[in-house]
């Protein structure tokens, strides 16, 4: 997944300290390759990765060429597709292939923005370039910044960082103006937010308006109990109550989906090394009512099927992961676990006992 702020890959500690290796810890330490031969690897679910495989190849051509409408009609198309298993949109996918890389140059980053103002300029009524250039604004600013602690960004990478989220909170308070705009300009904005240090009410109106005007969608709360983590703006455990504060107000299946779908969220990350044991709050039993309610809808989720294996490990349920893995059969989903090799080790661990 993009635009995280780094993956930690302590899955294995993790399994050492809950004694669910015991003795396969000798054949696993020597494993320093894994073979995928026979199994069917997967970056996301089947549909996800046949949309992502379009449009990265579609996206940038159309951008390069300069077809502005084309890419307004693109993006119109996938805003009404529903939501994949784990929460992540369509519309998200397109904006995903905007994203600059790594190794773009300044002249790469000054190119883009000369390219999105156009677009805009071209096309007032556009309700995909204002959503863009957000993103932009948020992602050149943390590019200044870096996505490391406070302590390790110097003082021209602040001041940098401080100008660029105010050009893209400018863009924004411009855009929402419009009769019409993306819900992924609001999820764009929360970058911006996060990155200014709103404070919470400030913070919540904003997800509030976004929800008021894009209700039922996932990211807007993605990004809110993300700002809660303890390195940002919220207590040490306060993420995790107000998830379940969130999925209350939801309420029944849905509030159950959206529980489990929040906490998918924060493991992607990889800040922690256990989530469940680090958030005592967090409620193993509604994380696997919630994913059980999600494969209900989408019963060939292979994304699901192992994020669940996951946390089943995690929350130290071991006759569940067992049965789980045996379900999976011969199907990893890397997105899940980052790099096959922790696969294949959780997979020797379990069958080990």
């Amino acid at each position: 997944m993009k635009r995280h702020f780094g993956l930690t890959f302590s899955l294995l500690s993790t399994l050492l300290c809950t004694q669910v290796i015991a003795g396969a810890a000798g054949e696993i330490s020597g494993m320093k390759g894994v073979s995928t031969l026979g199994w069917t690897v997967h970056h996301g679910d089947p549909d996800e990765e046949k949309v992502e495989k379009s449009l990265s190849k579609t996206v940038p051509a159309l951008m390069e060429k300069h077809q502005y409408a084309a890419l307004d009609s693109l993006a119109e198309s996938l805003r009404s597709k529903k939501q994949y298993a784990r929460g992540r949109t369509a519309i998200s996918i397109f904006y995903e292939q905007l994203d600059l890389p790594e190794s773009a140059t300044e002249e790469d980053w000054n190119t883009r923005l000369k390219d999105l103002n156009q677009w805009w300029t071209q096309y007032p009524d556009s309700k995909t370039a204002p959503a863009a250039l957000v993103d932009y604004w948020a992602a050149y600013a943390w590019r200044a910044r870096g996505s490391g602690y406070a302590d390790t960004v110097s003082a021209d990478g602040w001041k940098v960082f401080s100008e660029r989220l105010t050009q893209g909170a400018q863009v924004f308070e411009k855009a929402k103006a419009q009769k019409s705009v993306c819900p992924k300009l609001y999820s764009f904005a929360q970058r911006i937010a996060l990155g200014q240090g709103w404070d919470r009410a400030q913070y919540d109106k904003l997800v509030n308006e976004a929800v008021k005007k894009f209700p039922g969608r996932c990211d807007y709360y993605f990004h809110q109990v993300y700002y809660l983590q303890p390195r940002w703006h919220g207590g040490e455990t306060e993420w995790a109550d107000y998830a379940g504060k969130l999925a209350d107000r939801v309420g029944g299946a849905d509030g159950d989906k959206l529980y489990a779908r929040l906490a998918w969220s924060i493991l992607s990350y990889g800040l922690y090394d256990n989530i469940m044991t680090e958030f005592p709050n967090l409620k193993w039993s509604r994380i696997d009512k919630g994913f059980q309610a999600i494969l209900a809808e989408y019963p060939d989720s292979i994304s699901t099927q192992n994020i669940r294996l996951r946390f089943a490990i995690l929350a130290n349920q071991k006759a569940l992961a067992k049965q789980l893995l045996t379900k999976l059969g011969k199907n990893i989903d890397i997105q899940t676990w980052q790099k096959k090799v922790y696969f294949f080790k959780t997979r020797a661990a379990l069958l080990s006992k």
